[in-house]
């Protein structure tokens, strides 16, 4: 009983299944476990406390569900128990490989502490294939990572539509990359996300004051100033982003205010002025879209809840590119942050859609030119509401150094 509380407790937060048996098999199991045994899923097949009949019985009849397609026995068996504790372990040991040899489902045994293994216990499973686990908690994360990995496989075997059109000056963007050490400047970042169709805000250049006050009247108030400086690449730590700034005066202000901080913080960095953006609405939600680097698999689309929340959260999801408009759906659905985007105290539905879409031309950017990024973070991208599509507010492109001649980066 208090194996089963715990494994509905950890089991809260992770995407498995519990499926009701059938009635066939709750009449089965009826026969088999004494009256006072509730019969559900997962099930306490412990019963009066015969390990060697009624415990093998019910592996029997649930292992044989047409809706079980995971089989996870519990028995704990430690070294130096007792001999009888063997033998009875013995017993639901190999009805646990029978299980998996006659039904050829996935079986394993776990045991709800971390204690090792005895050693006949450990070569009976072992022999018939049943792979032995500790900890309820683990166990039930390895069995979250394997049912990942199946659906992962089986999109990979049925495959839809993924990525998008690679834009048109693909070529010259790779020589671009190649020709480029570090970062790309702020507004060469978002011109390669526009040329994947993930658009920025209305944005203009300004290297004095005047020009940063006629720019805000073009692109029309409230807009937001920022230091333009390759050599900057987190501006909101050093007091180099102003946002709201609702006429010429404040603006003026906040050109010097932002080229002050930039010479104050790194009197080497070469300024070349500030970035006058338009004001995204406050009714849009952030979010992080961006690539990373595995070792091992290339470039890994990221997607997550923006600004600092990622950070103070962890909340993210992550995929190989390219991807169907399936598995971007499938990622920010992934995330505690998507209830942010159902429409949150007051906000209107944001636009999932154009996000989505934009995680599938990420991807695209990443199947293209994923070999010469290092990383890439889009932070935040904006979502506005429902139909107005979204906006990438800042972006940090990094290129990968090249390789040197005896190995690989």
């Amino acid at each position: 009983g208090g194996q089963i509380g715990l494994i509905a407790d950890l089991a809260q937060d992770l995407d498995l299944e519990f499926p009701a048996f059938s009635d066939e098999a709750r009449r089965a199991l009826a026969e088999i476990l004494p009256p006072y045994s509730p019969i559900a899923n997962p099930l306490d097949a412990w019963g009066n406390g015969d390990l060697e009949q009624n415990y093998p019985a019910c592996v029997d009849v649930v292992s044989r569900e047409e809706n079980v397609h995971l089989l996870a026995v519990s028995r704990g068996t430690p070294p130096q128990v007792a001999p009888r504790e063997v033998e009875q372990s013995l017993a639901v040991a190999r009805a646990a490989v029978q299980a998996r040899q006659e039904t050829g489902k996935p079986v394993l045994l776990f045991s709800n502490y971390s204690a090792g293994f005895q050693a006949q216990v450990k070569e009976t499973l072992a022999e018939g294939g049943v792979p032995y686990l500790q900890g309820t908690r683990e166990t039930l994360r390895a069995i979250q990572a394997f049912v990942d990995y199946g659906r992962f496989r089986r999109q990979r075997e049925h495959p839809a539509a993924r990525g998008c059109p690679s834009p048109p000056d693909l070529a010259a963007w790779r020589e671009k990359l190649r020709g480029t050490q570090g970062a790309l400047s702020e507004i060469e970042g978002r011109r390669l996300l526009a040329a994947y169709g993930i658009p920025g805000p209305t944005e203009s250049v300004a290297t004095t004051v005047d020009e940063a006050v006629a720019a805000a009247g073009r692109i029309g108030y409230p807009v937001v100033l920022k230091i333009l400086s390759p050599d900057i690449q987190h501006k909101t730590e050093i007091g180099g982003v102003r946002v709201g700034l609702a006429d010429g005066a404040t603006v003026a202000e906040a050109f010097r205010q932002v080229m002050d901080a930039a010479r104050r913080h790194h009197p080497q960095a070469r300024l070349e002025g500030v970035l006058v953006q338009e004001m995204v609405p406050a009714d849009a939600v952030e979010v992080i879209l961006g690539l990373l680097r595995d070792p091992d698999f290339g470039p890994v689309v990221v997607f997550g809840s923006g600004g600092i929340m990622v950070e103070l959260l962890k909340d993210s999801a992550l995929r190989l590119p390219p991807l169907s408009r399936e598995e971007a759906v499938g990622m920010i659905h992934e995330t505690r942050g998507a209830q942010l985007l159902q429409g949150f105290r007051g906000k209107p539905p944001a636009d999932v859609d154009a996000l989505a879409d934009a995680l599938v031309r990420l991807s695209q950017l990443a199947a293209d030119l994923g070999d010469l990024i290092a990383a890439l973070d889009i932070n935040p991208l904006m979502v506005l509401p429902r139909g107005q599509g979204v906006r990438a507010v800042d972006a940090l492109v990094e290129i990968r150094a090249p390789a040197g001649p005896g190995g690989r980066l």
